[in-house]
This record gives structure tokens, sequence and C-alpha cells, in this order.
């Protein structure tokens, strides 16, 4: 599996764009499902090494 690297050219990128852009609704976390989340995303994947949702 490729690794696709990402950026984000804020150079040329209009401000209102970037404000909007980089600006995200208040998070309250709960740990367990950012754990499920997390684990969901990675499993299986090149950067998966083997942890388990308690990790």
């Amino acid at each position: 599996m490729k690794r696709i690297i990402m950026a984000c050219d804020l150079q040329h990128t209009p401000k209102a764009l970037q404000e909007s852009a980089l600006s995200f609704d208040p998070f309250i976390p709960d740990s367990r499902s950012v754990a499920e989340l997390f684990y969901s995303a990675y499993h299986e994947t090149t950067d998966d090494e083997g942890e388990s949702i308690a990790d």
C-alpha cells in the first residue's frame, strides 16, 4: 500500500477559506468513542501496529 502525502498550501489560499477550513466545532472527548474511532480508522492499514482499542 502506498502512502499519500497530503499538504495544504495556505500561502495561496484566500483568507476566508483558510479560516473556515481550519476551524472546528467544540469537541468534548469521550475516550471510548475516540478510541473506537481511531481503531476503526487505522485497523488493517499500513499504520496498524496491532494495537487493541484498550491500548
